[in-house]
């Protein structure tokens, strides 16, 4: 792969774009996969940006339909989502324009990846659904039974950030259905994946362990091989169900699989997910504060550099946590000062699970700090994430439960079923 890459750098420099795209389109590998593919799954992206970029505008319009996709989706994995957008929307007006509706239905897909993606903006979610809805109609009308999977599973997915389980399950067992009928392998992983996260989303934890555990059978195992960051959300989703389940000991087995697959991450979007997520487990289940630490303090700094603020927000709060959990007084004031102002500045991008998830952690800080009348924010974390609807809003009620010290509250962790 690289030996193919310095090649069309090289052309071009010499301004070959007929060897460029050539090389580009080289097949790689066993399954003879195409140099662009390959380079988006191994997450080469500076690469393919660097090929299309030079490559766009230099041959023929279908070329430049290939290279305005690629250049989105690359984009979109660096987490420059303003970019992605402006290529995404160019890739569908000039499909359009010429009449392809396999360009077109390409196009949607980036788009509706695109704002499924950017869910710290409250409207994205439904764009994206608008987006999938046209996606399938295309696939519809041409009889693309592949596509038609594809666009029901993105659909169903973008319910995941609106909690509305009971219209996204529909979706995504029909995407199932039909990626089973033309056995796609790769659509039926995607599926189970969706299936398994929209069920841990609404607290259904066993439903959500059957649908992962199929999703990394022995089945699969050679179509994960060649997407690992697939298996990485796969398996940090399972050590979520552990653990909220109370199967520790599973939960820190997956656990220990993520952190050993992280090496191989180069994309932005899911590194930033594996360290969120990573130092939620190691803190809430005790396993190592310090570590905890180092992880949400690499997942600040990379949602900061990349506008994810949501995410920017929460692991503030968390360091805040976490500190004050120390007993190291100075930093723990610092980071949820830090917390609040970047609460103040960038709440307009929160929904309610975002907000929630804030004041649960600065209830928490302020408990630690000895500032009892923050428990305030509990209240109204609990009101907008409510134990019974979704396991973030299960995860503040066993926060509070676990860390307050009333004995009449931590008694309720016993009576309350989760």
């Amino acid at each position: 792969m690289k030996g193919l890459v310095e090649a069309c750098y090289h052309c071009c420099r010499l301004a070959q774009w007929n060897m460029v795209y050539q090389l580009a389109c080289w097949p790689v590998g066993t399954d003879q996969r195409p140099l662009y593919d390959c380079l988006e799954v191994w997450g080469q992206h500076q690469s393919q940006i660097t090929i299309f970029e030079a490559l766009k505008g230099k041959l023929s319009p279908a070329v430049d339909l290939l290279c305005l996709d690629k250049l989105g989706h690359a984009h979109r994995h660096l987490g420059e989502f303003q970019q992605a957008q402006n290529y995404h929307e160019t890739h569908l007006k000039l499909a359009q324009e010429r009449g392809d509706r396999k360009a077109e239905m390409s196009a949607y897909w980036g788009l509706s990846t695109l704002n499924n993606h950017r869910y710290e903006y409250a409207k994205k979610s439904e764009l994206s659904r608008l987006y999938c809805q046209h996606h399938y109609r295309l696939a519809c009308d041409l009889g693309d039974r592949y596509q038609q999977s594809k666009a029901l599973c993105q659909w169903g997915r973008s319910y995941h950030q609106n909690l509305d389980f009971n219209r996204g399950l529909p979706l995504l067992k029909k995407s199932l259905e039909i990626a089973k009928e033309i056995k796609n392998q790769s659509l039926e992983v995607q599926a189970l994946e969706e299936l398994g996260a929209i069920h841990f989303f609404a607290g259904n934890y066993q439903k959500s362990q059957f649908y992962l555990g199929q999703a990394i059978s022995e089945k699969y195992s050679a179509h994960l091989s060649k997407d690992p960051i697939l298996e990485i959300r796969i398996l940090m989703t399972l050590c979520f169900n552990y653990y909220l389940s109370n199967q520790i000991n599973k939960g820190n087995l997956s656990l220990e699989t993520v952190t050993s697959r992280c090496q191989i991450i180069n994309d932005v979007s899911l590194e930033l997910f594996t360290l969120n997520n990573i130092a939620v487990c190691l803190s809430q289940y005790g396993i190592d504060r310090n570590a905890a630490i180092a992880y949400s303090q690499k997942a600040l700094d990379l949602s900061l550099r990349i506008g994810f603020f949501r995410v920017a927000i929460a692991n503030a709060g968390h360091l805040a946590v976490l500190y004050g959990l120390q007993q190291s007084t100075i930093a723990a004031k610092h980071w949820l000062k830090t917390a609040i102002a970047l609460y103040r500045q960038h709440r307009h991008v929160l929904d309610s699970e975002g907000k929630g998830i804030f004041f649960a952690y600065v209830a928490h800080a302020r408990w630690l700090q000895g500032q009892y009348w923050g428990l305030f924010n509990l209240v109204r974390a609990l009101i907008l994430l409510p134990p019974w609807s979704s396991a973030n809003g299960r995860l503040i009620w066993r926060k509070a439960v676990a860390t307050l010290t009333p004995p009449w509250l931590r008694s309720l962790r016993n009576s309350h079923k989760l």
